[in-house]
């Protein structure tokens, strides 16, 4: 199974399995959007969505489940838990298909990923993207200057370091 493949079904499993929380959580006490949980799988849906529109018409139609749950105002948890049900009965081989038709990474959320991991090997650890940022603008970045591209301002080059990691990863 191919990267790409790979990261598709852990990003899959991993929406699935946050739903089903939300949707227990729903079930027995109250919920509102400034919970953590709900934030999480907030980011989670967000990463999706960037994700699935790299995709062929004939993906998103395998994944139609998904897009209805995007989609959805949880008012109607039967359908919702009958969409997850479905995704979880996906065939592996029928994932990397769908993972394979997705468009090559735009160029600038590549750089931005790029250029993270060159920030990340000199500072150690896991750098915030804030961190990796002011390190890049401070002794600059190898990965821009062969390209031949100045780094962007700091929100963009956030919004293209999260954006490349749902979809370029």
């Amino acid at each position: 199974m191919s990267r790409k493949a790979k990261h598709l079904e852990f990003l899959l499993r991993d929406f699935i399995y946050r739903t089903d929380k939300i949707l227990d959580k729903m079930r027995y006490m109250s919920f509102t959007s400034k919970d953590k949980e709900f934030q999480e799988w907030d980011k989670r849906r967000s990463n999706l969505k960037a994700y699935m529109r790299n995709l062929s018409p004939w993906a998103l139609r395998i994944l139609s489940p998904l897009h209805r749950i995007l989609e959805a105002d949880f008012s109607d948890h039967a359908a919702i838990r009958k969409d997850l049900r479905r995704l979880e009965k996906l065939d592996p081989d029928l994932i990397a298909k769908v993972a394979a038709s997705a468009k090559p990474c735009p160029r600038r959320f590549e750089l931005a990923l790029r250029s993270y991991e060159e920030a990340k090997k000199k500072l150690g650890g896991e750098p915030t993207g804030k961190e990796a940022y002011r390190y890049l603008k401070e002794y600059g970045s190898q990965v821009y200057k062969d390209a031949g591209i100045e780094l962007p301002e700091l929100r963009a080059y956030l919004s293209y370091l999260s954006q490349a990691r749902s979809v370029c990863a």
